[in-house]
């Protein structure tokens, strides 16, 4: 099934970015319909210099921080491996045997934060955690660096990452979980052009009959 030319235009206006699972015509009659600032500030294709912050910041060479290796921390690491980083580092209650599989180096939390370009959550919760990425550990990060939570959304304190990504503390998030999810319209979080949501499609997908429901979705999910 397609969605129809007019549903189509009518349900990406005010969407900051297209994600297209299926051809859909893109010209200017849709990028105008959806609003997206790239094309009215004139950033959008006018050399392929300007379209490269499309790509985002490059992994590749860079030292990335998993918090917690375990098993969603160890997949995580090993997938990280075809994109060419430089370091890969972790911290824990203590040192994994399986981070030699990785590459991995053990380190503190204080140093995984201080030299990681990207700090990615993937520990489990315990009372300790809570809050665990507060003001305080956002204020070690690298002003360049990007926070991922792939965890759970009581590791952050939201108000804290939200001062650290608009003063510019860190350079961007993106956040599978949140508190609550999905997060209420008007949180200020929601505001930021540097914070990325995402969710969570496995349990769709593990539901029968739910993964062509999915793919029409993501024809124009607003991110």
């Amino acid at each position: 099934m397609i969605v129809p030319r007019d549903q189509l235009l009518r349900d990406v206006r005010g969407v900051d970015a297209l994600y297209l699972a299926l051809p859909v015509q893109v010209d200017a009659e849709l990028l105008d319909a959806a609003g997206i600032q790239a094309v009215h500030g004139g950033q959008w294709g006018k050399t392929w210099e300007s379209s490269l912050y499309l790509c985002g910041k490059d992994i590749c060479n860079s030292v990335v921080g998993i918090v917690g290796l375990g098993r969603i921390g160890l997949g995580v690491a090993k997938r990280l491996r075809a994109f060419g980083i430089s370091r890969l580092l972790y911290c824990g209650r203590a040192s994994k045997p399986h981070a030699a599989e990785v590459n991995g180096e053990y380190v503190s939390f204080d140093e995984l934060l201080k030299m990681s370009d990207f700090v990615i959550a993937c520990c489990s919760i315990t009372p300790e955690n809570h809050h665990l990425f507060n003001a305080d550990a956002f204020g070690k990060m690298k002003k360049s660096a990007i926070f991922i939570n792939a965890s759970r959304g009581i590791l952050v304190d939201q108000d804290a990452l939200y001062v650290a990504l608009a003063s510019g503390k860190i350079l961007a998030a993106g956040l599978d979980v949140t508190t609550p999810e999905p997060l209420p319209p008007d949180h200020r979080l929601l505001t930021l052009p540097t914070a990325l949501y995402t969710h969570t499609w496995l349990a769709l997908l593990l539901r029968p009959g739910t993964l062509w429901r999915t793919c029409l979705l993501a024809m124009h999910w607003p991110v």
